[in-house]
């Protein structure tokens, strides 16, 4: 089933990419992302086919500006 992940992270250059790598580095694919951007935070939903089995959360929590990650199963 459908896996979302989320991010909460400060609003720099180049974090799309960084977290799309990530995930993809996990072999999991990206079924859509959606990213909501305020002043200098944003929020990153990524929303892909299967993530368990995965340290997901823990490769994405090594990106500096990365906040808080959460999975929605």
């Amino acid at each position: 089933g459908e896996v979302r992940i989320t991010c909460f992270h400060h609003n720099v250059p180049n974090m799309l990419a960084q977290i799309s790598q990530t995930v993809s580095a996990k072999g999991l694919n990206i079924a859509n992302m959606l990213n909501k951007s305020k002043g200098e935070y944003a929020y990153t939903i990524v929303d892909v086919d299967e993530a368990k089995g995965t340290d997901i959360v823990a490769e994405l929590e090594k990106i500096p500006a990365i906040l808080k990650v959460q999975v929605y199963y």
